[in-house]
């Protein structure tokens, strides 16, 4: 079995908990770190209050502040969420600016915008991982959950996989 990167990071992890431990150090820091990039989304899911929340992006300079503080408290792994990611006009900005760091990335979408021109900067941006949110395969399941059909997210994810061919660095998930 292969080790994954995320892998690597718990084992760094555990060994600066350990040494902590036996020096009787607080070095205790945060291992991964969800980052909200925006609010608002284009789903409408019943688990969810954030569609009805007014859509806001937050800028880019305070986003890459907060990779920076994350970075420097030694998080190895930052998943971008929202809202939805990718309504947020810079985030292929910010993917860049997070992999300049030594932290493994993450996109977590709903895939409702796969298809559409936003893909490809960010497969060009290349977070370790583009993690689709799919609840069901049933498309009246789906609906319900959601609030959107599912046609066009399994059109979406056709596309993403077609297209990560091209680009082996992005690891696509569905979860």
């Amino acid at each position: 079995m292969q080790a994954t990167p995320a892998a690597g990071f718990v084992d760094i992890y555990m060994e600066q908990l350990s040494l902590a431990t036996q020096q009787n150090l607080p070095l205790v820091t945060p291992l991964m770190a969800s980052l909200m990039i925006n609010t608002g989304c284009n789903s409408r899911c019943t688990y969810c209050w954030i569609w009805k929340d007014t859509h806001k992006n937050t800028p880019l300079t305070d986003l890459c502040l907060a990779v920076d503080e994350l970075a420097a408290l030694q998080v190895r792994q930052l998943c971008f969420t929202g809202g939805e990611p990718f309504l947020h006009p810079e985030l292929p900005q910010l993917i860049r600016y997070s992999r300049s760091k030594p932290m493994f990335t993450a996109v977590i979408t709903n895939g409702t915008l796969l298809k559409s021109p936003r893909l490809q900067p960010v497969l060009e941006a290349a977070p370790n991982v583009l993690a689709v949110s799919l609840d069901t395969l049933d498309p009246q399941t789906y609906q319900a959950i959601r609030g959107v059909p599912l046609a066009g997210v399994l059109e979406g994810l056709a596309r993403v996989v077609e297209e990560s061919r091209r680009f082996p660095r992005v690891s696509v998930h569905v979860n």
